[in-house]
């Protein structure tokens, strides 16, 4: 808030700049397995006194950062359905050309 030297914006004005939150924007998000779900959502609570306004902690039952639930993302692995694309996952219909690629071809 303030210059070493002389009082440039007192009073706690802030200076410098900002991020701009919309309401019911993510602002942190975070991964981890369901033994340390606990330390996490407790470091999230500490972490939001830290910003202003009112920050809520959400658990969500998708998993990791897919669209997916837990459920439903073992029932695709198990199927071999899943294509990795770093830290989500993409599904595979079976539509497409048949025998142009032998990893869009499903069995069922």
């Amino acid at each position: 808030d303030r210059y070493q030297r002389r009082v440039h914006g007192a009073f706690g004005k802030p200076c410098g700049m900002v991020g701009r939150v919309d309401i019911g924007q993510i602002i942190f998000s975070v991964r981890t397995t369901p033994q340390f779900e606990k330390v996490a959502v407790e470091g999230l609570r500490r972490a939001k006194f830290k910003f202003p306004g009112r920050q809520n902690v959400a658990v969500s039952d998708k998993w990791g950062f897919t669209q997916y639930t837990h459920a439903e993302y073992t029932m695709f692995k198990n199927q071999d359905r899943l294509i990795n694309r770093g830290n989500h996952v993409k599904v595979r219909n079976g539509h497409g050309v048949i025998g142009a690629d032998s990893v869009n071809i499903l069995t069922f």
